[in-house]
């Protein structure tokens, strides 16, 4: 009687061993890339709510900015006053408030980074976080940028001049977050209050 044949008995011990360990290498190859994704697309979610949040928080900023009005002179606490770390007045679009009208604020850069705080009325509302420090500057009408308002010497503002009319500074034309280093950071908000325009004596030529 002839022996069986073994080349037809089946897989080897190590030709089993071979297959299992390629198997093992390939899952996890495959559960690496699966993790990789994952977290990918994770960070890309975040970066994109955090995009969205900065977004709404530069937008309260702008908004309210945009809604500032001057007060009158005797109303010393409504005035704008402003520094390199704080401004505040009235303005018609205010944050966290159900009252209509003009509200009083105050807008601050505190801390370590920077952090911007809107503050009304006995409330806080944190509108950002800088990844560095960060102050504010005001534009003025000669297209100088200054660290505080009324600066020193009010620039000019020609026949629109509101100071002229309400015996008061007038408001500048744009606020100013700008980072240390990066450009990219910076806020910029416009104020779009103009003062009515009133004739003076000299734009009349009475001589």
């Amino acid at each position: 009687m002839k022996p069986a044949d073994r080349s037809d008995s089946g897989f080897s011990l190590m030709e089993m061993l071979v297959a299992l360990a390629i198997l093992s290498i390939s899952a996890v190859l495959i559960f690496q890339s699966l993790l990789s994704q994952s977290a990918l697309t994770a960070r890309i979610e975040n970066l994109s709510l955090n995009a969205g949040r900065d977004a709404i928080r530069r937008a309260g900023f702008t908004d309210v900015v945009r809604g500032i009005v001057p007060s009158w002179p005797e109303d010393k606490e409504t005035g704008f006053i402003a520094t390199d770390r704080q401004f505040s007045g009235l303005s018609s679009r205010a944050l966290a408030t159900e009252s209509q009208g003009l509200t009083p604020f105050r807008f601050d850069l505190s801390g370590s980074p920077s952090e911007l705080v809107y503050s009304s009325n006995g409330r806080q509302v944190q509108l950002g976080a800088f990844s560095e420090d960060a102050t504010f500057s005001y534009l003025g009408a000669d297209g100088n940028w200054y660290d505080q308002w009324p600066p020193d010497k009010i620039p000019d503002f020609g026949p629109f001049d509101d100071s002229a009319a309400y015996k008061m500074p007038p408001l500048p034309r744009a606020v100013r977050i700008q980072s240390a280093t990066r450009a990219d950071l910076d806020w910029i908000a416009s104020i779009d209050w103009q003062a009515p325009y009133m004739l003076r004596r000299q734009d009349l030529n009475l001589d």
